[in-house]
Parts: C-alpha cells; sequence; structure tokens
C-alpha cells in the first residue's frame, strides 16, 4: 500500500450524473411527503433499470418506457403500480423537457400503458433490451 500524503482525492459524481441528481432533485422538490418518497422510488427504480440496460436518463426514448413498462409486468407488479410509475416518469421527462435538461420529452404523447391489455412482445424483442 502506497504512502498517503494526508490529502486525499475525493471524486465527486461525474457530470452527467450531477446534471441527473439536480434533475431529480428539482423535480422531487415540487413535491411533499408521500408523494415524493414515491416518486423519488419510481425515479430511482427507472434508474437502476436503465443503469442495467446501459442508457443513459437522458438518453431515454418512448420505447424504453414501454419496455420497463413490460419488465415491470413480467416481475409481477400491478398494472395500477405500471402506470402510476409511468406517469410518474411522464411528469419526471415533461419537467425536464421544460428546464431544457433534454431536447424532446420522450412521452410526448400520454404513456398510459394502452398495452397492458396486449399480449407481451416476443421474448427476444424484450429481453435484447431490458435487463435480466
Amino acid at each position: 500500500m502506497p504512502p498517503t500524503t494526508g490529502t486525499e482525492i475525493i471524486r465527486g459524481p461525474k457530470p452527467d450524473e450531477q446534471a441527473t441528481l439536480a434533475a431529480v432533485a428539482g423535480f422531487l422538490a415540487g413535491y411533499c411527503d408521500p408523494t415524493r418518497r414515491s416518486y423519488a422510488t419510481d425515479l430511482r427504480l427507472f434508474a437502476n433499470w436503465c443503469s442495467e440496460a446501459g442508457i443513459g436518463l437522458f438518453a431515454v426514448r418512448r420505447a424504453h418506457l414501454e419496455l420497463f413498462g413490460r419488465w415491470m409486468e413480467e416481475n409481477g407488479k400491478m398494472r395500477s403500480t405500471v402506470a402510476r410509475r409511468l406517469s410518474t416518469l411522464a411528469s419526471f421527462f415533461r419537467y425536464c423537457h421544460q428546464e431544457g435538461l433534454i431536447e424532446t420529452n420522450p412521452p410526448s404523447t400520454s404513456v398510459v400503458p394502452r398495452w397492458t391489455a396486449s399480449p407481451a412482445p416476443s421474448a427476444s424483442i424484450a429481453t435484447s433490451a431490458v435487463p435480466s
């Protein structure tokens, strides 16, 4: 182990992570508990899903939101939970678009899970983009 000089380098988040954290904090600041906690959970789950899929939060497209919804259904989440989480994400991305953080709003049309009554996409399509 190399000797230390008493000064340690502390690394903060990368610039893209800082922007993401600032966006999430700004979005959540507009809500009171328990809504803020619920929205924070929804955003954390989606951010983790994106991370596992190798997708940056500001690179999300509508297809990613659709796949996330399918993934939640396949993991036993109730349709009402899926709809609520997608609604949270729609509000978050609308906020990011209005604040100029993203150029296009992925769910620019309603993200109501119109697909909940339809069969899931074939396994080869879903598993290629969805983290396991």
